[in-house]
Order: C-alpha cells, then sequence, then structure tokens
C-alpha cells in the first residue's frame, strides 16, 4: 500500500494539461500494472498446470483418453500450490 500515502497526500484538483487529475492518471497507471501483473501470473499458472499434467501422461506412458483428467489433476496439485 506504499501507493496509498502517495494518494492521499495529492490533491483531488491536481488537473494535467489535458484537464484529468494526476490523481486519475496514477490510479490508471495503476489499474494498468495490476492487469499486467494479472495476466502475466494467468500464464505462469497455465504453463505450470500444462508441465505438470505432461509429466501426468509421461508417467502413465501417453495412453490416451486421460488428457481431461490429467489436466484437472494438475490444476488441482497447482491451485492447491499456490
Amino acid at each position: 500500500m506504499a501507493h496509498a500515502g502517495k494518494l492521499a497526500s495529492r490533491g483531488t484538483n491536481d488537473a494535467t494539461s489535458d484537464g484529468r487529475s494526476s490523481t486519475a492518471d496514477t490510479l490508471s497507471g495503476n489499474v494498468a500494472d495490476m492487469a499486467q501483473v494479472i495476466a502475466r501470473r494467468r500464464e505462469q499458472l497455465c504453463h505450470a498446470i500444462a508441465e505438470a499434467a505432461y509429466y501426468r501422461a509421461e508417467h502413465r506412458g501417453f495412453a490416451p483418453g486421460h488428457e481431461l483428467e490429467d489436466w484437472l489433476a494438475a490444476q488441482e496439485e497447482i491451485a492447491g500450490n499456490s
């Protein structure tokens, strides 16, 4: 919450040249940054699940027909470790 102190200390009437509040710009930037963090985390989780599902399939000799089972088990495993 380091940003909260900065935001609280700024006036709400701080306007930029285009009339927007600089506080609004800061919040907008923070939201965009957070969206990027969430997107990266989601990509990392998906990769981890895919990798765990692959190793499960490998362990049983890649026998077909268990792909969904592998994915769901890997998803549960990774979710439990997050």
